[in-house]
C-alpha cells in the first residue's frame, strides 16, 4: 500500500470510529477540516515521503501582538507543552503555524486518532493563549490550563 492509500485508509477508519463524514486526501495530497469556530487543521502528504504533516494556522502575523508571540514562544520552550509540535512562521501565508510531522510506517488507526486529537487540542489551546494575550500587558503569571480534549464530532471537511 502506498503512503497516500495508507493515509486515506487511516482517515476512513478515523471517520468511522468517530461517526464523521469520510475524510480523504485530495489529488494534491491535502485534507483539511474545520474544528469548532475557525480552527482549521490541514493534513499534507509530501510527494515521495513517508511522513504526514499536520498544520494549523494560529494567527496572521499582521494581527499578532508581541505579547502574544512571547507567550506562545514561552510555551514552546523546551517544547514539552507543544506535545512534540513546532511553532513556526509560514512565509507564504504570513501566519504563525503549529505543525507536526509523523512517520507513516507503523501508524495504526488508534495511534493516528490519538495523534490527530492531540494536535487539535494543542492547536485550540494555542489559539486560546494567543487570544488571551493579544491585548494584555505581560504579567508573569502562570499559563492557563489546557482546554479539555476536543470531540471529533465538531469537525467538518473543508477540502479533500
Amino acid at each position: 500500500m502506498n503512503p497516500k492509500q495508507r493515509i486515506n485508509t487511516l482517515l476512513k477508519e478515523f471517520s468511522q470510529i468517530n461517526d464523521l463524514p469520510e475524510f480523504q486526501l485530495n489529488e494534491e495530497n491535502v485534507c483539511g477540516f474545520q474544528y469548532v469556530g475557525d480552527t482549521v487543521i490541514t493534513l499534507f502528504l509530501p510527494d515521495d515521503q513517508n511522513q504526514l504533516v499536520f498544520l494549523s494556522d494560529l494567527v496572521s502575523l499582521d494581527e499578532l501582538s508581541s505579547n502574544a508571540l512571547v507567550k506562545v514562544l514561552e510555551y514552546s520552550f523546551p517544547g514539552l507543552r507543544t506535545k512534540g509540535a513546532a511553532i513556526s512562521v509560514n512565509p507564504k501565508e504570513h501566519s504563525l503555524v503549529l505543525s507536526f510531522v509523523q512517520e507513516i510506517e507503523g501508524l495504526t488507526a488508534i495511534l493516528f486518532s490519538n495523534i490527530l486529537k492531540n494536535f487539535i487540542e494543542t492547536a485550540v489551546h494555542f489559539r486560546a493563549v494567543i487570544a488571551d494575550y493579544q491585548h494584555e500587558a505581560p504579567t508573569g503569571q502562570a499559563p492557563a490550563p489546557a482546554p479539555k480534549a476536543p470531540s471529533p464530532n465538531h469537525m467538518h471537511m473543508i477540502r479533500g
